[in-house]
C-alpha cells in the first residue's frame, strides 16, 4: 500500500431534501401553494415537471400536503401529485432527529398524533377505483401509518382488492430492502402474516408470491415490544411462528413463484423448524429458478453439517448450471464441512463457468493435496490465467505454484493481469518468489507496478532490495508515488544502514515542482519509516508533520500505522477530532492493535454527538461502523 493512501474525497450534505435542479427565476418568488399550483399547470399542459418536482420538493412536506388537498379522483394530474408526495416523503428514511431539524412539517405527520389527518388526506386515494402509478410509493413514503391502516382493514375484508394490496407492498418491500425504514417493520411484517393467513389468498398465487417476499426482504423481529407482545398473547402464537407456519405451507404450493419466496422466506427466518422444512421441500423440489433461490437461502441457516449435507446431494442430482453455480456461491459465505467435496465435484464438469465460480471459493478456502493438484493443473491447461485461477494458484502457495505464476510474468503485458500475478505470488512466500522479485525491481518499466514491487519488497522484507529503495527514494527524476513507496518500504528493513540513511534524508526535487506538498508527502513518509524502525527521532518526527498535515495527508498518515499496526500518540489525537476522515483513520489505526491503549478514546467517541450523527447517516461511510466493532472487540477481548 502507497503511503499516500488512496481515498475518495467523502463530501455529503445533511439535508432534508436533496435535488440538483436550481430553481428558476419563474418560481423563485413563488409560495409553496404557488409553486404546487405551477405544477399543476404544467401538468395539464402535457409538460415534463420532473425538475419542478425536485426543486417543489424543496418546500418540505407542506408541499406534499398542499398536493395532497388538490387530490381529485377524476383529476388527469392526481400522478403529478403523486410523484411530487413520493419525492418529498424520501426523507423518512432519514433518523428522527434529523427529520426534525431540517423538516419540522415532517417530523409532525410522521411522529406525532395530529400529523395522522394529513397522512389520511395523502393516502385518501387508496379508496379509488384506479391508482396513479405512484400513489404506493406517495402513501409509503409520506402516509405510512395510513396505509397501514388501509392493509389492515384489506386483511380483514372477505375478498381483499388482491392487485392493490399487491402494488402497495410491492413498495413496501421495495422500501424495506432499500434499508430506509424507521418505524412500521413489525407492523408490516404483522399485516403481512395476517394476509398469508387469509383463506382467500390460494386463489392468488400472485400476490402470496409478493407478500411472501417480504420475509425475505427483511429479517422479521420476535415480539420486541409491548404492543407486540400483546398482539402474540392475543392471537396465542408469536410473530416468527404465524411466519414461519405460512411460509413452510406455501413451500409445498403448487406455484413455482410461490415456492421460491416461501424457500426465500425460510431461509431468512433462520430458526430449526424454518431450516427442517427448508430441507425437507429441496429433497423433492424440481423447478430450477426456486432451486436457484432455494440455495442462495441456504447459507442463513445455522446447522451447517445438515444444509452442507442437503447442498451437495443437489449438487449431485442437479444438472442446471446456475443452480450449481448458486450453490457453490452460498458455500463461500456459509462455509459448511462440504465445501472441499462440492469443489471436487465442480471440477468433474467444470464447463460453462462453473470453474470459475469454484476456483474463487477455492482460494478462500484450505485445500487438500487433491485440490492443489486440480488448481494446479488448470494453471497448466488454460492458456490465459483468470483471477479467480490465479487467486486460487496463489492460495496454493508451494514450489511448483510460485513456479506457474512467476512464468506467466514475461509474456504478460496486461497491468491488471500482472498485478494479480504479483500478489498471488507474494502469497506463496516462497523462495522463487522473492527471486523473481529482485529481479523484477530492476527490470520492471511500469511505475504501477513498480510501486506494488517496492510495497511488496518491504512486506517479504527481501534485504538486498534495501539500496535500491535508498536509491529510488533519493532520486529527483522517479515519479513522488515511487519514492514515498521506497520511503515507506524502508521501514520493514531495520538495519544501521537504513536508519543513517533516513537519519539524514532530506528530500531532493526536481525544478518546476511545486516543494512544499511533495517535500510534505516524502517527508511525512520518512519519518513513519524511523518510527517503524524505533529510530529515537521517529516518535517526534511523525508528530511534527501529524501537526502541519492536512486532514487527508493525516489520513495517510494514520492509514500507515494502521497497516503497520502500530499505536502512536496522534491517534488519540485524532480520535478526538472534529473532521471524519481523520476520525475514521484513526478507529482503523486503533482496531489493527492487541493492546487496550485507546479504550478511554474510543468509549468517549462512541458517546460523542459528532460520532453519534456519523452512524445515524444513511451511509456506509467507508465501513465506518464494522471498523468501529473491530476497534470495540480488540479492547472487549483484552479487558
Amino acid at each position: 500500500m502507497s503511503i499516500v493512501y488512496k481515498l475518495p474525497v467523502i463530501s455529503f450534505l445533511l439535508s432534508a431534501t436533496c435535488c440538483i435542479a436550481e430553481e428558476s427565476p419563474s418560481t423563485l418568488h413563488l409560495s409553496t401553494k404557488e409553486v404546487v399550483e405551477e405544477l399543476l399547470s404544467r401538468s395539464k399542459a402535457g409538460e415534463w415537471t420532473g425538475n419542478l418536482t425536485n426543486v417543489i420538493a424543496r418546500h418540505g412536506m407542506r408541499a406534499a400536503e398542499i398536493a395532497a388537498e388538490n387530490f381529485d379522483e377524476a383529476n388527469g394530474q392526481n400522478e403529478a401529485l403523486c410523484k411530487l408526495i413520493a419525492r418529498v416523503g424520501r426523507i423518512r428514511k432519514s433518523y428522527l432527529a434529523t427529520v426534525q431539524l431540517y423538516d419540522p412539517a415532517a417530523f409532525d405527520v410522521f411522529y406525532t398524533v395530529k400529523g395522522r389527518k394529513i397522512q389520511e388526506r395523502i393516502a385518501q386515494g387508496l379508496g379509488w377505483k384506479e391508482w396513479p402509478p405512484s400513489l404506493s410509493a406517495a402513501v409509503v413514503r409520506a402516509a405510512p401509518f395510513a396505509g397501514l391502516v388501509w392493509l389492515n382493514e384489506q386483511s380483514r375484508a372477505e375478498k381483499p382488492n388482491w392487485p392493490q394490496v399487491q402494488a402497495l407492498v410491492t413498495e413496501w418491500g421495495r422500501w424495506i430492502n432499500d434499508g430506509n425504514e424507521r418505524q412500521y417493520v413489525h407492523h408490516v411484517h404483522t399485516v403481512v402474516a395476517s394476509f398469508l393467513e387469509h383463506e382467500d389468498l390460494r386463489t392468488h398465487p400472485e400476490a402470496q408470491a409478493v407478500l411472501l417476499s417480504i420475509v425475505s426482504q427483511s429479517r422479521p423481529s420476535g415480539c420486541c415490544s409491548t404492543q407486540a407482545n400483546a398482539a402474540a398473547k392475543l392471537i396465542g402464537m408469536s410473530l416468527l411462528e404465524r411466519l414461519e407456519t405460512t411460509a413452510v405451507t406455501a413451500s409445498n404450493s403448487s406455484s413455482p413463484a410461490v415456492r421460491t419466496q416461501a424457500m426465500k422466506a425460510l431461509g431468512r427466518l433462520g430458526s430449526e423448524t424454518a431450516e427442517k422444512a427448508f430441507l425437507n421441500r429441496l429433497s423433492e423440489e424440481s423447478d430450477s429458478e426456486v432451486l436457484v433461490n432455494a440455495a442462495n437461502a441456504s447459507s442463513e441457516f445455522k446447522n451447517k453439517e445438515a444444509t452442507g449435507n442437503a447442498m451437495l446431494a443437489l449438487f449431485a442430482r442437479e444438472q442446471d448450471i446456475e443452480v450449481r453455480k448458486a450453490i457453490l456461491f452460498a458455500a463461500e459465505s456459509a462455509d459448511w464441512p462440504q465445501t472441499e467435496a462440492l469443489l471436487l465435484k465442480a471440477f468433474e464438469q467444470p464447463g460453462d463457468g462453473l470453474l470459475g465460480v469454484a476456483l474463487g471459493l477455492a482460494a478462500e478456502h484450505e485445500m487438500s493435496p487433491d485440490m492443489k493438484a486440480k488448481v494446479l493443473n488448470a494453471g497448466v491447461e488454460y492458456e490465459s490465467l483468470t483471477p479467480a485461477l490465479i487467486d486460487a494458484i496463489g492460495r496454493v502457495g508451494n514450489e511448483a505454484a510460485a513456479m506457474l505464476l512467476a512464468g506467466r510474468l514475461p509474456d504478460e503485458k496486461n497491468e491488471a493481469v500482472r498485478l494479480k500475478l504479483l500478489l498471488a505470488l507474494e502469497k506463496t512466500g516462497t523462495e522463487v518468489a522473492r527471486k523473481t522479485f529482485m529481479r523484477l525491481l530492476q527490470e520492471e518499466a511500469s511505475p504501477l507496478v513498480m510501486e506494488h514491487l517496492i510495497a511488496i519488497a518491504g512486506r517479504l522484507r527481501l534485504g538486498q532490495a534495501s539500496k535500491q529503495l535508498m536509491s529510488l527514494a533519493e532520486d529527483p527524476t522517479a515519479p513522488l508515488m515511487l519514492r514515498s513507496q521506497a520511503l515507506w518500504s524502508l521501514g520493514a528493513f531495520n538495519t544501521e544502514e537504513v536508519k543513517d540513511f533516513l537519519k539524514t534524508y532530506e528530500p531532493e526535487l526536481p525544478e518546476g515542482i511545486p516543494p512544499e506538498s511533495s517535500s510534505q508527502v516524502l517527508n511525512q513518509a520518512a519519518a513513519l519509516a524511523k518510527f517503524r524502525i524505533h529510530s529515537k527521532d521517529g516518535e517526534p518526527a511523525v508528530q511534527h508533520c501529524y501537526d502541519r498535515a492536512s486532514p487527508s495527508d493525516r489520513l495517510s498518515m494514520l492509514m500507515g500505522l494502521a497497516e503497520a499496526g502500530l499505536a502512536h500518540p496522534i491517534i488519540a489525537q485524532s480520535l478526538k477530532s472534529q473532521e471524519f476522515i481523520e476520525v475514521y483513520g484513526a478507529i482503523r489505526a486503533a482496531g489493527t492493535l492487541d493492546k487496550d491503549t485507546y479504550s478511554a478514546e474510543l468509549e468517549s467517541l462512541e458517546k460523542s454527538i459528532l460520532f453519534a450523527a456519523m452512524l445515524s447517516l444513511p451511509l456506509d461511510l467507508l465501513g465506518l461502523p464494522g471498523y468501529f466493532d473491530k476497534a470495540r472487540s480488540q479492547r472487549s477481548a483484552i479487558k
